[in-house]
């Protein structure tokens, strides 16, 4: 019995011993990169109905942390150009916004560049145009192509309803008048934006506002645009805003196209 019992203690203690298994370092954790939303408008302004949804997908988007916009657009209908700038400044309330120009950012097209955070373009950018123009045509006679016979007559309620009607007379004094009334508003509204946005005085409006057309360098003297550079500058320029807005990002970003 002694024996059986030393036997026993012995095979306790043989099996009650731990086995060590070697514990695998863990592979750090790396951090995706921050993602940084591209949304590119170009082409003569029409519409605001693609742009506008594009800024509001971004703008809902949790995980995109700022945004470069790129402008290649002469211009357009001032009604549409503002609707994008009102998207575009609302978007920069919640989100650091680059505007990036390599060739053209004129007229409407930099009515919605003026949304952003600051505006970049290359030195050979054409920049500015800030007016506005309206073109009327007129028919010498009114007669249809195919019935040379057929004259084109207007039965209007409200004197200024066929204004702008290429079958219509020439504008007469009073018409003219307020047809200019309506340019020089939204010429007025146009210079007000780009005045408050900017930080450029209504009284030197002949040194940026006159619908002049700069290149980029220039435009920068002129106060039109913040600095020359390319999509490097404005990824560098989208950290600098992240920091200054305190919002946590990594060294690399990862640009995500909106389309």
């Amino acid at each position: 019995m002694p024996k059986l019992q030393f036997v026993r203690d012995h095979a306790a203690r043989l099996f009650s011993k731990k086995v060590v298994t070697p514990i695998k370092a863990k592979k750090p954790v790396v951090a995706p990169d921050t993602k940084i939303g591209v949304i590119t408008l170009s082409g003569e302004i029409k519409t605001s109905d693609t742009w506008v949804p594009l800024i509001s997908k971004a703008m809902k988007d949790d995980t995109i942390k700022g945004v470069i916009a790129k402008v290649e657009s002469p211009g357009g209908v001032p009604g549409a150009g503002e609707a994008i700038y009102i998207a575009l400044k609302e978007l920069r309330a919640k989100k650091p916004v680059v505007v990036l120009v390599e060739n053209m950012c004129c007229s409407a097209g930099y009515l919605i560049a003026c949304g952003g955070d600051m505006i970049i373009s290359t030195r050979m950018a054409d920049i500015g145009s800030i007016g506005v123009v309206a073109m009327l045509n007129h028919v010498k006679k009114p007669k249809t192509a195919t019935n040379e016979e057929l004259s084109v007559e207007f039965l209007t309620a409200g004197k200024h309803k066929i204004v702008g009607n290429a079958y219509a007379p020439s504008l007469t004094p009073e018409q003219r008048d307020h047809f200019m009334e309506r340019i020089n508003q939204a010429y007025n509204i146009l210079c007000r934006i780009v005045s408050e946005e900017r930080g450029l005085c209504l009284n030197s409006i002949d040194e940026w506002g006159d619908a002049q057309v700069f290149g980029g360098e220039e435009a920068v003297k002129r106060g039109l645009v913040d600095k020359n550079g390319s999509i490097a500058q404005a990824e560098q320029s989208i950290m600098e805003l992240l920091d200054k807005r305190k919002i946590d990002h990594t060294k690399e970003l990862a640009l995500v196209n909106f389309a």
